[in-house]
């Protein structure tokens, strides 16, 4: 998974019950977050925040922001 928010606690620790840990890899923002996703098969994107940004792909590079991260 690639990307932040303010679920990763919980994912990780549900990761860790569900003894998933050499199968899902929460990898917090990545600045090569385009090409990752270049490499997929399958693409989920879920949001939690559905306002302006969340309408329309991002186009900076796929690169986590601190005003992103705020919104969440």
């Amino acid at each position: 998974m690639v990307g932040d928010g303010p679920f990763r606690e919980e994912l990780t620790a549900l990761t860790r019950h569900l003894a998933l840990e050499q199968r899902i890899h929460l990898l917090g923002c990545r600045p090569d977050a385009r090409a990752l996703i270049e490499l997929l098969d399958v693409l989920v994107v879920t949001l939690v925040y559905r306002g302006f940004a969340a309408d329309r792909p991002r186009n900076d590079g796929g690169q986590c922001s601190r005003r992103s991260q705020r919104r969440r």
